[in-house]
C-alpha cells in the first residue's frame, strides 16, 4: 500500500517562505537558521517533537522528481540503534507543505528510497542541541508580543508627567487665589473657597497614577510568568516596559 503524505491547508505559500530562510543561510548570514524553520512549521500547526538528551537536526535538500522547483525539510532524530528517524516535510512552488511521517516520503519522492534510516544527500545540515529552548523561547515571545499589545496607552502615565501635572495644579492653585485676592478678597479666604476645585484636580491625577500602576504591576506579573522567573527574555521585556512607563 503507498503511503501519502497530509498537504496543509492555506499553505501555498509555504515554499517562499521557507526560501527566505534557506537563502539566507546558504549565503551565511542567518544563524542559526533552524529556530526559523520550526517557527515556520510551527505557523502552519506542525508541532516539533524533541526528547531531552536526544540529539536531532534539521536538513535541507532538493527534491528531484516533483514537477515544480522544491525543498525537502527533515527534522531527524538519533535512534537508540544509531540510525535516524525522521519526519520529512516537502514545500512545493505552488502547491503548498506536505508533510511525511515514518518514511512516507520514499513512496512519493523515489529519489528519498532508501535514505529515512541513512544519510540523504543534503544542502545544509544543523544540530539542535537546543530545538525545544528554542520553540520555548519563540512561544515566550508570542506571549511577550500579546502582553504589549493589549496595553491601552490612554492608561499609561510616566512619573515625570505624573509630577509634571502636580505642580501645574499646584501652581494654577497659587496663581488663581492670587488673581482673585487682587479684587479685595482677602488670599486665605479665596484660597479656602477654590481648594476643593483644586484638590478635586490633585485626587483625579492621583487616580490616573495609581490606574498606571496597577496595569505596570499586572504587566510585570505577567512577563515573570511567562518567562518563568529572572532570565535574559525577561530582563529585556522588563527594560520594555520600563521604557514605556517611563521608570527609566
Amino acid at each position: 500500500m503507498t503511503r501519502q503524505g497530509k498537504l496543509i491547508a492555506d499553505s501555498g505559500q509555504a515554499y517562499d517562505q521557507l526560501k527566505v530562510i534557506t537563502d539566507a543561510a546558504q549565503e551565511g548570514i542567518l544563524k542559526p537558521w533552524s529556530p526559523k524553520v520550526v517557527e515556520l512549521l510551527n505557523s502552519y500547526g506542525i508541532t516539533v517533537q524533541r526528547k531531552e538528551g536526544i540529539p536531532a537536526e534539521v536538513t535541507l535538500s532538493f527534491p528531484t522528481s516533483t514537477k515544480n522547483k522544491s525543498m525537502g525539510i527533515g527534522v531527524r532524530h538519533l535512534k537508540p540503534d544509531k540510525s535516524w528517524a525522521e519526519d520529512f516535510f516537502l514545500f512545493e512552488e505552488g502547491v503548498g507543505l506536505t508533510s511525511f511521517y515514518k518514511g512516507a516520503q520514499e513512496d512519493v519522492l523515489p529519489e528519498y528510497k532508501g535514505t529515512h534510516h541513512g544519510q540523504p544527500t543534503i544542502e545544509l545540515q544543523e544540530s539542535l542541541p537546543s530545538i525545544q529552548k528554542d520553540i520555548d523561547d519563540l512561544k515566550s515571545l508570542m506571549l511577550e508580543k500579546d502582553i504589549f499589545n493589549s496595553i491601552d496607552m490612554n492608561i499609561v502615565v510616566a512619573e515625570t508627567e505624573h509630577l509634571q501635572a502636580l505642580r501645574f495644579i499646584d501652581e494654577e492653585f497659587k496663581q488663581t487665589s492670587m488673581s482673585l485676592s487682587s479684587q479685595g478678597a482677602p488670599i486665605q479666604l479665596v484660597s479656602m473657597k477654590i481648594k476643593p476645585v483644586f484638590d478635586k484636580k490633585r485626587a483625579e491625577q492621583m487616580s490616573r497614577w495609581s490606574r498606571s500602576e496597577r496595569l505596570y504591576s499586572m504587566k510585570l506579573e505577567q512577563i515573570k510568568e511567562v518567562y518563568g522567573g529572572e532570565t535574559e527574555g525577561s530582563k529585556l521585556a522588563i527594560e520594555r516596559l520600563n521604557r514605556l512607563f517611563g521608570k527609566n
